[in-house]
C-alpha cells in the first residue's frame, strides 16, 4: 500500500494535509528513509525492524541507548544470523 494511502486511513483531514505536504516535499532518499521509518512505526513490537534493516543492506545500524552509542557494521559477525545448532548437528557441511 502506498505511503499516502496508508496515511489517509490513519490521519484526520488536517493531519493528512500536513503529512501529504511533508511527504510531497521529500527527495528520493529522504522519502525512502521516511518510508522505512513508517514501516518501523507500523510493525513496531513485531520483531521485524532488524530484518528490515538487514534486508535493505544498511551499511551500519547505529543506536544510542542510555548515552552509549552502539554500531553494527555490515561486516560484523552479529549482522548475520547463525544456522541453528540442531541444523548444524544434522548437516556438518553448513
Amino acid at each position: 500500500m502506498p505511503l499516502l494511502a496508508l496515511a489517509a486511513k490513519r490521519y484526520n483531514a488536517t493531519g493528512l494535509t500536513n503529512f501529504t505536504t511533508t511527504i510531497n516535499g521529500l527527495s528520493g532518499d529522504a522519502y525512502y528513509t521516511e518510508l522505512l521509518n513508517e514501516r518501523a512505526r507500523e510493525t513496531s513490537f513485531e520483531g521485524l525492524r532488524w530484518f528490515d534493516l538487514r534486508r535493505t543492506t544498511q551499511p551500519s545500524i547505529i543506536h544510542v541507548y542510555d548515552g552509549t552509542t552502539y554500531t553494527l557494521s555490515s561486516g560484523d559477525a552479529r549482522y548475520t544470523l547463525p544456522f541453528p545448532r540442531e541444523a548444524r548437528l544434522k548437516n556438518p557441511n553448513l
